[in-house]
């Protein structure tokens, strides 16, 4: 049997398994992204996991419990980040133009950067992931992520210094 049924066949099989067991441990509104998760790390370490069938189903129900409490965590940043949002003062004296034109020179400066920094820093920026985790989404080692990151974010500064001289020369009388 090819590698690709091999892993259809163990995903069928436990995928209601570990669907019903994230539905208890973090509630039915991840339950998917643990069993997605799981199983995509299943996929991609196919190799290293156990012979024994016994073995390779606690194996699976390790790495859900860990992605299960990554969505948690997750979760919990995501509620303390609205209500720190919800609490912080609003400042209504702000021309909404200003903070229009910010927002798409910041847009366009990003989109200036080369495709793997900009992935790199809505990773970590925008979707809020630790350079561990992005480190795994882009399948490197997390001195190779922070490597990039810290290249990217030097590029990002770069660009934005260069874009603001220029819109300062362009605006001038």
């Amino acid at each position: 049997m090819e590698q690709d049924e091999r892993f259809r066949a163990f995903f069928r099989a436990l995928a209601p398994e570990v669907r019903r067991w994230a539905v208890r441990a973090a509630g039915p509104h991840v339950a998917d992204d643990v069993v997605t998760e799981t199983f995509l790390v299943a996929w991609r370490r196919w190799d290293d996991l156990p012979d024994d069938a016994d073995h390779r189903r606690a194996w699976v129900f390790v790495v859900a419990r860990h992605k299960a409490a990554h969505l948690r965590d997750r979760g919990a940043r995501d509620s303390a980040l609205r209500t720190r949002l919800a609490a912080a003062p609003q400042d209504d004296a702000g021309d909404v133009a200003d903070a229009v034109t910010t927002s798409t020179h910041a847009r366009d400066v990003l989109f200036r950067l080369r495709p793997e920094d900009r992935e790199v820093l809505l990773l970590v920026g925008v979707d809020g992931l630790s350079p561990a985790d992005a480190a795994a989404v882009l399948g490197c080692s997390v001195t190779a992520m922070t490597t990039r990151l810290s290249r990217a974010r030097r590029r990002l500064e770069d660009l934005m210094s260069r874009t603001e001289t220029t819109d300062d020369v362009r605006s001038a009388p």
